[in-house]
């Protein structure tokens, strides 16, 4: 069960007219998900209905400042219906969803009932309805009750304006390469580079570790400059890592992200393969090896949150930003190390590490086996593969923020 996006009361189903609506004890809002009040206005009394059944409580709880969808939790967008100037609508740009204030589903019902019924008011409400359905709408606070509707497209709640458009294609022709070469650059001093580490790399690095550690089964704790982890696999460790892929997954299949769902499939495959077909040997080798790596992994998969959809958190709060700094310091940290490495051995870091002990070049050459130029190249390797798939992003980034404007354009 959900809680109000509105207070902290949590939400409970009713059926109209064969439509599931969750009611708010405490406010007496109303929560359709997508289609669902599209399909409620076609019989408007038992749209007048979710009023009589969802009433204000005695005492309602307190109000929330920042509105967040019950479903996907991205943040509501409030809107205006200019034939309704008191009617405010909060729609979620990720699930589609509605949100009404107790009253709001009478308002509507008022506004869409003919003449006949409705009197003058409801004569005029009609008029100015169809008037709205037949003009393009300026703003997103001024489109209609359609525009949040999921059937209808294009939705003036999903499109940018052309300057919103404008400023992200400058936002994303300008995010990574720029971010990520200064933070290359900074890196060549050793003082900024041990700030750097400090603060960002080092914590990717050692969730590399743990990362790779739960993933093959085997329980870990990543901490500054080392991260504890088990020495053989653990079925519980095993089980709540498959659990917490598959509510990825169900998260991604809500929030209808091929992407989500890509990575969720992704991860669920190398774990079956890391615990079903592995070896112990393998599986502390790739954990080894799973820092400087997941440094470039990692790294990629924060830098990749700026292409962050618009309305989610990431998006709305900029934290996107952050994120990408810290992927780049780590990405660009670890190719620090691995690029020169390639044409002088000499600059694999090899030897004991103060807070670490040997490092994990050592061990993965006087443990497991690895030679130098495997060692290295399997680094250079993978940092090609994250390249590769960082360049795919921000190409279709851009030609997506085009598109946007385009279709800004298009409806000016």
């Amino acid at each position: 069960m959900n809680q109000c996006p509105k207070c902290e009361a949590m939400l409970f189903r009713r059926v109209f007219a064969g439509v599931q609506v969750d009611g708010c004890p405490s406010c007496g809002g109303s929560w359709f998900d997508g289609g669902e009040l599209k399909a409620l206005v076609a019989d408007l009394d038992q749209l007048r209905g979710v009023d009589r059944e969802f009433q204000p409580g005695i005492q309602p709880s307190a109000r929330k400042e920042i509105v967040d969808c019950p479903r996907c939790e991205n943040r509501l967008t409030e809107m205006a219906h200019p034939s309704l100037p008191d009617l405010l609508v909060d729609a979620c740009r990720g699930c589609r969803g509605i949100f009404l204030d107790h009253g709001e589903p009478t308002k509507i019902a008022d506004a869409r009932e003919p003449p006949s019924a409705g009197g003058v008011m409801g004569a005029s409400m009609v008029s100015a309805h169809q008037s709205i359905s037949e003009e393009e709408s300026e703003s997103p606070r001024s489109a209609g009750l359609e525009a949040v509707e999921p059937a209808l497209e294009p939705s003036s709640l999903d499109a940018p304006s052309r300057e919103e458009a404008k400023l992200e294609l400058i936002l994303r022709v300008l995010g990574i390469p720029v971010v990520l070469l200064l933070a290359y650059m900074a890196l060549q001093s050793d003082g900024l580079r041990m700030v750097g580490k400090m603060f960002m790399a080092m914590w990717v690095h050692e969730l590399g570790h743990a990362s790779m550690a739960w993933l093959f089964g085997h329980f870990a704790i990543p901490g500054p400059w080392v991260a504890w982890t088990g020495e053989t696999r653990n079925i519980l460790v095993v089980l709540i890592v498959a659990g917490a892929i598959v509510a990825l997954g169900l998260h991604g299949a809500r929030k209808r992200s091929w992407i989500i769902l890509s990575l969720a499939g992704l991860l669920l495959l190398f774990q079956i393969i890391a615990t079903g077909f592995a070896s112990r040997q393998t599986a502390l080798a790739m954990i080894t090896f799973f820092g400087d790596g997941g440094q470039l992994v990692i790294g990629m998969l924060l830098m990749l949150t700026v292409y962050s959809a618009r309305g989610s958190k990431l998006y709305e709060g900029w934290l996107r930003w952050g994120l990408l700094v810290i992927g780049a310091v780590a990405f660009a940290d670890a190719l620090h190390t691995w690029l020169p490495a390639r044409t002088d051995f000499g600059a694999i870091p090899f030897g004991m590490q103060s807070r670490a002990g040997l490092s994990d070049a050592s061990r993965l050459v006087e443990h497991f086996g690895w030679d130098e130029r495997a060692l290295v190249m399997r680094h250079i390797r993978l940092a090609q593969v994250c390249g590769l798939i960082l360049a795919s992003a921000y190409v279709l980034g851009i030609v997506q923020s085009r598109r946007e404007i385009k279709a800004a354009d298009s409806r000016s």
